[in-house]
């Protein structure tokens, strides 16, 4: 079993020449099986726009990249998160 992760652009998840299709198909000629996730990030980044939380979203983030951009703070992050049992 192998598994592919999109963020659902065309080229990536198309039905007949998408680039999930083509790696499903490959896996299939050997006995495989593809399994397809959406991007957790795209599919927030989506409900987010459909429900009118777009400037939400875009904090979030420009938090995100912020704490990823400084190693410290990154790390700082990554034992707060395993304290709490995120």
């Amino acid at each position: 079993m192998a598994g592919f992760t999109t963020d659902g652009a065309p080229a990536m998840v198309g039905r007949k020449s998408g680039l999930a299709m083509l790696v499903s198909g490959k896996v299939s000629e050997c006995g495989g099986e593809v399994v397809k996730y959406h991007c957790i990030l795209h599919q927030e980044q989506l409900v987010a726009k459909s429900i009118g939380l777009v400037d939400v979203m875009c904090k979030v983030v420009s938090i995100v990249n912020k704490i990823r951009s400084k190693v410290l703070s990154h790390h700082q992050f990554k034992v707060l998160l395993d304290e709490m049992d995120a």
